[in-house]
């Protein structure tokens, strides 16, 4: 008797055990096809997200592109007006007998200093214009590697 109610209890257990067992094997496999869901819509916000960046990046170097090409115009407006005043400064030059001062020698007096103030004007736009295409092309090698 005493056999046959440990048998029982045996048997009792099992099935106790093995509808646990079952029951928290199906609650397992229900929740983990919400996991996936999530990763997927986290992979999908990431990828809008770094499109988005993308976009604002390539905003971004357009604005450099457009600055640069202006800075480039400038400078070459610069670089002509430059010239233009060396030429009249050559075009006009002093005799070397004529140590007199003369209206003359103060129009050139001018142009030399228009000269050196364009010419200063002149450096400084290009190294604007260096320093412009350098940080353009430092912001656009990072994504040429992606």
């Amino acid at each position: 008797m005493t056999f046959a109610a440990a048998v029982l209890l045996a048997l009792a257990l099992g099935v106790a055990s093995y509808r646990t067992g079952v029951k928290r094997g199906a609650d397992v496999a229900r929740t983990s096809p919400p996991v996936l869901k999530e990763s997927a819509g986290s992979l999908e916000e990431q990828a809008s997200d770094a499109g988005y960046e993308r976009a604002q990046l390539e905003a971004k170097l357009a604005e450099n592109a457009r600055v640069i090409d202006d800075l480039k115009r400038q400078l070459s407006d610069q670089v002509k007006v430059v010239n233009s005043l060396k030429s009249v400064g050559t075009g006009q030059g002093n005799f070397p007998g004529s140590h007199q001062p003369s209206p003359q020698d103060a129009s050139n007096f001018r142009r030399e200093g228009e000269l050196a103030a364009a010419q200063a004007k002149l450096a400084e736009f290009q190294k604007t214009v260096e320093a412009a295409t350098a940080q353009r092309d430092e912001k656009r090698a990072p994504s040429c590697r992606s």
